[in-house]
């Protein structure tokens, strides 16, 4: 399992395997949502943490993905990010 700490980070997983993103929790969220593979993944918040777990199905092709969220604050504005995830093959 990789954790992500950054926003703007790469990271490495293999066809089949699981990625935990973490994103701290900053003054003034409050949701965070991801996007993995044209699906909503749900964060939840613990502690002082957004945390989310994504799998990356057997079917998907090695190669570099997108994984997108997109924090949502009081004042109404919404601040995406990027995580780029490079898909290795499990043969």
């Amino acid at each position: 399992m990789i954790t992500l700490l950054l926003a703007l980070a790469a990271l490495t997983a293999n066809q089949g395997g699981l990625i935990q993103l973490r994103f701290p929790n900053e003054p003034g969220v409050t949701a965070v949502e991801g996007e993995w593979q044209q699906k909503n993944v749900p964060f939840v918040r613990v502690q002082d943490e957004w945390v989310t777990i994504i799998g990356v199905d057997l079917d998907v092709k090695p190669g570099e993905y997108k994984a997108g969220v997109s924090f949502k604050f009081q004042d109404g504005r919404t601040e995406k990010r990027d995580a780029i995830v490079d898909v290795r093959s499990t043969s």
